[in-house]
């Protein structure tokens, strides 16, 4: 795949010895499933550094190392090795390999002339990303990146499985500071960029919605002329985006835009909706997910692919795991919205279980919202407020930063309401208050598994 020139060209690295092989036939981060040809690229990781398995890799058929520089004393120290004496391996010393690890995918990525759609956004971007995949690949030949692997390690392990057998590529960006997207984008190199929406994530990092609006403005910035913005028309603050050297498509609900959903309507536990004399089915209990079809659409329809065809796909979709699925447990109605949480999903969710058809009783089951930074108390306090607003019956809030959005509902004149300071005692409410019939959508950010409070019940899953 690489030439021992073409790695030391793309990460700026300087060769430790004199190799006498001349290229790798492949990229690894993990010494777990290496193949044999392939460079170890180590990488440090919360809970491991990749430099302390470099012997594994290499015993387990590896061409080489890229290393860290920092890192060579302490892996001769390691492993007893002297890098200049090895002549059947590739050791390659960079400023970081993480970077190395993106320049690497960099090139690879410029030698496919195809259509790359990436995806950034405070809310829905894995949900469009899958639904764009979904329309796309009834005409074409996509790569996406799996699940959730958007970041600097994720998006350049996508792009490494590009090959002649795809035609275009769908790339999901996540970040949660200024300057990741930025890095994406230029690994990635799309001609396509979309943007789902705008609201306050990551503020720990990112300050405010202005900040928020800047990181996720990075990806439109790479975009080149003629190249394409996709952007939520609904957004009030995508909205006022313009650039001339930009074709600029906007989708939305309330909004003239270029793909404008009408006509919406519960069917069942669906939505339905008209797009250009189109219908539309989604099988999601969630309102917002028609602005994830709409993103679809848009994207299907620049890509040639009739309407009708990505209205038969898009009636094919089913959710995520952890992301508006539903399952019926012990006869009460669970939708586990448990994936993650921030103010713009958390209020999208509390409108799902609001206009919910019930014939029992709707309880939110509500976690911490974390990295909210300075804003954390404020819009838990928010939160609590729409709750008590929204007509929802029980509440049961848990975590020490949703506490404010107890006593928030609680000062609105809520009845129903509970604070737990764990899952294991809201587990333990819940199981008190819930009857047969009713319905309990459970959410929280990802670093509470809220999960863990439905795992107290028997599932049997709903397609």
């Amino acid at each position: 795949m690489f030439t021992v020139n073409e790695i030391i060209k793309a990460t700026g690295g300087r060769c430790l010895n004199h190799p006498a092989i001349k290229e790798v036939t492949g990229v690894s981060t993990d010494s777990r499933t290496v193949k044999s040809g392939a460079i170890f690229i180590a990488i440090p990781g919360e809970r491991y550094d990749g430099h302390d398995f470099i012997a594994k890799a290499l015993a387990e058929g590896a061409s080489g190392v890229i290393i860290a520089s920092k890192k060579i004393n302490y892996a001769k120290k390691r492993f007893g090795f002297d890098f200049r004496s090895a002549d059947n391996r590739i050791f390659v010393a960079v400023d970081d390999t993480v970077t190395a690890l993106g320049d690497l995918a960099r090139l690879h990525r410029e030698r496919f002339d195809i259509p790359v759609v990436a995806i950034t956004g405070s809310n829905g971007k894995t949900t469009a990303k899958e639904m764009i995949y979904t329309a796309l690949k009834t005409k074409w030949r996509p790569l996406k990146n799996s699940g959730t692997e958007n970041n600097l390690i994720g998006v350049p392990h996508t792009l490494l499985k590009l090959q002649d057998t795809y035609d275009s590529l769908v790339v999901e960006l996540g970040m949660s500071r200024i300057g990741e997207i930025k890095r994406l984008a230029e690994i990635s190199r799309p001609n396509i960029g979309i943007i789902t929406n705008i609201g306050p994530s990551h503020l720990q990092y990112l300050r405010d919605l202005s900040g928020v609006y800047a990181a996720k403005k990075e990806l439109l910035d790479f975009l080149k002329r003629g190249d394409i913005a996709i952007l939520n028309g609904d957004d009030f603050i995508l909205r006022s985006f313009g650039r001339k050297t930009l074709k600029a498509v906007r989708f939305g609900i309330e909004n003239n835009s270029d793909f404008r959903a009408e006509s919406i309507k519960h069917e069942g536990r669906n939505w339905s909706f008209r797009v250009s004399g189109t219908t539309f089915l989604i099988k999601s209990a969630s309102h917002h997910d028609i602005y994830n079809a709409l993103a679809a659409i848009s994207i299907g329809a620049l890509f040639g692919i009739r309407l009708a065809r990505i209205s038969e796909a898009l009636c094919g979709y089913v959710s995520l795991d952890k992301r508006m699925v539903r399952s019926i447990i012990e006869g009460i109605e669970f939708i586990d919205d448990t994936y993650n949480s921030n103010p713009l999903s958390m209020s999208s969710a509390i409108a799902t279980l609001s206009s919910y058809n019930s014939k029992g009783s709707k309880v939110l089951v509500s976690g911490d919202m974390l990295e909210l930074g300075r804003k954390s108390a404020y819009y838990h306090g928010e939160m609590g407020r729409l709750v008590a607003d929204s007509g929802i019956d029980k509440f049961i809030s848990v975590g020490k930063l949703a506490r404010n959005s107890f006593l928030a509902a609680k000062k609105s004149g809520m009845q129903n309401i509970w604070f737990c300071r764990t899952k294991k005692e809201a587990a333990s409410v819940l199981k008190k208050i819930v009857k047969p019939d009713d319905v309990v959508l459970v959410k929280g950010s990802r670093g509470m598994r809220m999960e863990e409070v439905i795992k107290c019940f028997t599932i049997s899953y709903i397609p």
